[in-house]
């Protein structure tokens, strides 16, 4: 896909996307983690969306649900992605 299709694919499917907010230390893992295993139409990531906070927007619940299983193996301890449920 060129870059045009790319944002025009983000765009028809980013209004009904499952978002996760991660805490801002871990932004540069998670975007590794993104580019690694999704492609790169079918994830977004809004940056400062609230304090110390970044917001992960994802094309299919799967893949939310991947990220996050790979932010709680990573930090067990810590609560660093929540998932908003509508």
């Amino acid at each position: 896909m060129t870059p045009l299709e790319v944002v025009d694919y983000k765009n028809g499917w980013r209004t009904n996307a499952i978002t996760v907010r991660t805490h801002s230390d871990i932004v540069d893992y998670a975007k590794t983690w993104c580019r690694r295993n999704l492609d790169r139409w079918s994830w977004s990531c809004t940056l400062y969306t609230n304090v110390y906070e970044h917001t992960f927007m994802f094309e299919l619940v799967e893949q939310a649900d991947a990220f996050m299983a790979y932010v709680d193996a990573q930090y067990p301890d810590r609560d660093f992605a929540l998932r908003n449920i509508a």
